[in-house]
C-alpha cells in the first residue's frame, strides 16, 4: 500500500521526498513488492524519475556485494537516483537480504496456518464416555427400563477402563 504522504510528494514533485521514500522500501521490503508498487505509481505521474549517473563505479558481482556496500549504495541512492544505481540495487537487495527475505517468508507461512484444534486426550474421552453411561443407567433405572439401565452400565464401564487405560 502507497502511503498518502508518498502520493502527496509525487503530486508535489518532491523529489529527494521520493529518492529516500523509495531507497527506504528496499532494505523494509527485500521482495521489493512494495518499491516496485511505489516506483510505478510515482512513474506514473512524472515523466522522468531518474537522475544522471554520477559516474560512480559500481560493483556487479556477487562476491562484492556485502551489507556494507548494500548500505553505501541505498544511501547513494538519496543523492544519486540513477537508473544504473537503481538496477544494481533491485540485483542487490534479494541477495543480501536472502536471510530477511527466508525470515519473513517463514513468518508469513506460519500466520496462514489455521490453528489447529487443541487434541481431546483418550482419557478425557473415556470419562466423557464413562459419565454418559452413569446418566444412562440413572435413567434406565428411573423409568424403569432395565435395557436402557443395563446398558448405561455397560457404557459407563467401558468409559471407565478407556480412562483408567490410557497414559494421559
Amino acid at each position: 500500500m502507497i502511503s498518502e504522504k508518498f502520493k502527496k510528494d509525487v503530486r508535489e514533485g518532491n523529489m529527494q521526498n521520493i529518492y529516500i521514500s523509495l531507497a527506504a522500501s528496499m532494505p523494509n521490503d527485500p521482495s521489493l513488492r512494495r518499491f516496485n508498487e511505489m516506483f510505478n505509481y510515482a512513474t506514473s505521474a512524472l515523466s522522468n524519475l531518474y537522475q544522471p549517473h554520477n559516474e560512480e563505479d559500481l560493483k556487479y558481482s556477487e562476491s562484492d556485494w556485502t551489507g556494507e556496500y548494500y548500505d553505501k549504495q541505498q544511501a547513494a541512492l538519496n543523492r544519486n537516483f540513477s537508473k544504473e544505481r537503481v538496477d544494481l540495487m533491485k540485483k542487490m537487495t534479494p541477495h543480501v537480504l536472502a536471510e530477511k527475505i527466508a525470515v519473513r517468508k517463514v513468518e508469513e507461512l506460519e500466520k496462514s496456518k489455521v490453528p489447529s484444534s487443541p487434541s481431546i486426550k483418550p482419557k478425557q474421552v473415556g470419562c466423557v464416555t464413562a459419565a454418559a453411561g452413569v446418566v444412562g443407567c440413572g435413567i434406565g433405572l428411573a423409568a424403569g427400563s432395565t435395557a436402557l439401565a443395563v446398558g448405561g452400565g455397560v457404557v459407563a464401564i467401558m468409559g471407565a477402563a478407556i480412562a483408567l487405560m490410557s497414559d494421559s
